[in-house]
């Protein structure tokens, strides 16, 4: 695969990674705000929207690193500073 085409892939999956959706939907976004909470990423105090706000603030960070996951024969993208984001093609 070219470098415009990874570059037109991750662009693609990076708009659709702007509508905040979760593979495994509300009971992931719920387990993984726990983990943070528990590991002092977060306050206790925050709330499913802070560590939705702090994913977004990732991704439109243009001082985010950028890499690409291949698990398997999906591709996953890679998001980093401070924390990991990750996201697949459908921007889940």
């Amino acid at each position: 695969m070219s470098a415009v085409e990874k570059i037109d892939r991750f662009q693609k999956a990076y708009y659709k990674a702007l509508e905040c959706k979760w593979k495994g939907g509300t009971y992931s976004i719920v387990r993984h705000l726990q983990r943070r909470k528990q590991r002092g990423h977060l306050p206790q105090s925050s709330n499913e929207m802070d560590l939705i706000q702090r994913g977004l603030e990732i991704l439109k960070s243009p001082n985010s690193i950028v890499y690409e996951y291949l698990p398997s024969k999906d591709i996953y993208f890679v998001l980093y500073k401070e924390w990991a984001l990750f996201f697949d093609e459908n921007g889940l």
